[in-house]
């Protein structure tokens, strides 16, 4: 494990946070939790503390696995929120 890759995994979770752009509660939540988890120990710490390697391995696979659910789940409630705050937003400007 290098802090190179460590640096990536932060890089992604920023990313995947900002196509949150319907603002989904349960994505942000987990994006902390992972952010939390995953980031918590230098990549030394990883090299050197197996079981810290082992519990990496698990929250990326816990994280894989959540993202995959919340892709499969239904759109519609996720489009009529996207459709809501869309209509805020155009009520503010106007």
């Amino acid at each position: 494990m290098h802090q190179k890759t460590l640096n990536r995994l932060q890089r992604f979770i920023e990313r995947f946070r900002s196509l949150n752009f319907a603002d989904d509660a349960e994505m942000a939540r987990e994006l902390d939790r992972a952010r939390a988890e995953l980031l918590s120990r230098s990549a030394g710490e990883y090299r050197e503390n197996a079981p810290a390697e082992l519990s990496l391995v698990q929250g990326l696979e816990r994280l894989r696995a959540k993202a995959r659910e919340l892709a499969g789940q239904d759109p519609a409630a996720l489009v009529q929120s996207f459709g809501q705050m869309g209509r805020r937003r155009f009520a503010l400007a106007s």
